[in-house]
């Protein structure tokens, strides 16, 4: 069994670490930029639980194309949403249809973009809850918890379960996947917000302020999603229609609360702070963006996260990094136009 991860970049990285260190076969598709980390210091995969594991830079088969996909047997896709029309391309370019494509990515479209662009394939979506940021040295590290979760579809997915489970990763098999992306997005309309402040994400949860625009946000999705008939699921601890509550809390409670939903360590950041400070385009578009385009489908507004897509879309321009906004700064730029309108 070869797994090829397409997309290497913090996810995948991370993904086909843990697969090989189990002993599975794993190649590399990335940028440039990773293919040097990881020739200079190796890669290395670690997680909030203690989980520690280095490859030397010689056991890490890592490509910048994808001439590596004509032996693969499951192909992890990791790319940035906007990339996957492209990985699908080279997808059809390389890769045997027996191959399994399988979508570990934001957003709620990427699976049917690259099962309209590869006919003949088995695709299946998946989501991963938790968070994973690049750090010095080739490191590779998951800050948050949470299962992967995969499509069950005939018995196509049991090779995932088997290969993950078998990594030490929990991973669930739903058939309500739909439901599951459209949970997982609203409860990651955070990571803007993150990316915006510049702060680690717990140190950003502990302001009340934060805390008071990540609820305004998420409870604008929730509404748009209820006008939009799709029921949000519980896919951990955390339970979608409670969250806006929990986070408007005061601090004492909210950290009573929180920390028996969720384990966040002290480095975790959002991908979407990484992509500023690298100077890449973020995914936006795919969260934040997503509700706003779904609002204007079923016709109503959803001035916050418009708003914040704006701001978002400012810091790219810039390409200065994070505009390290402060909790009053945000709040009064996107909560007060967000009322007047």
């Amino acid at each position: 069994m070869r797994v090829v991860v397409l997309g290497a970049g913090a996810v995948g990285c991370f993904l086909g670490g843990c697969l090989q260190a189990s002993g599975v076969k794993v190649s590399y598709i990335g940028r440039q930029r990773i293919k040097n980390i990881v020739t200079e210091f190796g890669l290395t995969v670690s997680d909030w639980k203690g989980r520690l594991v280095s490859f030397a830079p010689e056991a890490v088969d890592y490509h910048k194309s994808g001439e590596c996909l004509t032996y693969a047997d499951i192909i992890l896709v990791t790319v940035k949403s906007g990339d996957t029309a492209s990985a699908a391309k080279t997808i059809k370019e390389y890769a045997s249809p027996r191959a399994l494509v399988v979508s570990f990515q934001n957003g709620v479209c990427n699976s049917d973009v690259l099962r309209a662009n590869l006919p003949g394939f088995k695709v299946l979506s998946g989501m991963i809850p938790f968070n994973v940021a690049e750090q010095p040295g080739g490191r590779f590290h998951s800050g948050t918890e949470g299962d992967l979760f995969i499509e069950e579809l005939d018995d196509a997915h049991r090779s995932l379960l088997n290969l993950f489970q078998g990594a030490g990763v929990g991973i669930v098999a739903r058939s309500d996947m739909a439901s599951v992306q459209w949970s997982k997005l609203v409860l990651n309309l955070n990571n803007s917000i993150n990316a915006l402040s510049g702060l680690a994400l717990k140190e950003q949860l502990m302001d009340r302020t934060y805390r008071q625009v990540v609820s305004a946000a998420t409870a604008e999705g929730l509404t748009v999603l209820k006008a939009a008939g799709i029921t949000p699921v519980r896919t951990g601890k955390v339970v979608p229609q409670l969250v806006p509550h929990v986070l408007k809390l005061p601090n004492f409670m909210f950290l009573k609360v929180a920390s028996a939903m969720i384990k966040i360590d002290e480095s975790a950041r959002s991908s979407m702070q990484d992509d500023l400070r690298l100077g890449r385009r973020t995914e936006v578009d795919y969260l934040n963006g997503e509700i706003v385009k779904l609002a204007a489908r079923v016709g109503v507004e959803a001035p916050v996260n418009s708003r914040i897509v704006d701001l978002l879309k400012a810091a790219e321009a810039a390409g200065r990094g994070s505009p390290k906004m402060s909790a009053n700064a945000l709040y009064t730029s996107v909560l007060k136009p967000a009322v007047k309108a």
